[in-house]
């Protein structure tokens, strides 16, 4: 259920993204956990997506126009939460799960 309104959500997204511009992603996932069906739906959808498994602290986020930050194994670090906070701020889009505890931020809540 929770995957499924998951891949719902980056549906809606992409959709607002726009089909008529190239949709740029940056994919985080810390740690796969089976199989992977939220990377292989960013993946799989013509998109431009880069990847990663670490922090998101290397990367401009406003340069992408999703972030899709998979947490499943880690905690998620303060400098990432707080960069999402400001890529948010700034009027990004966000999709972000969480298998650890949730942190307060407005990142969590979205």
């Amino acid at each position: 259920m929770k995957l499924s309104r998951m891949l719902t959500a980056l549906v809606l997204c992409l959709g607002y993204a726009g089909a008529a511009q190239a949709t740029t992603i940056l994919y985080r996932n810390d740690d796969t956990i089976g199989t992977d069906y939220l990377g292989l739906a960013v993946n799989g959808g013509g998109y431009t997506v880069t990847s990663t498994t670490g922090s998101t602290s290397g990367f401009t986020l406003s340069k992408f126009d999703i972030v899709v930050y998979a947490n499943q194994n880690q905690s998620v670090t303060g400098g990432d939460i707080a960069q999402l906070d400001a890529y948010i701020a700034a009027g990004g889009h966000v999709i972000l799960t969480n298998g650890q505890s949730p942190t307060p931020s407005a990142a969590t809540r979205i």
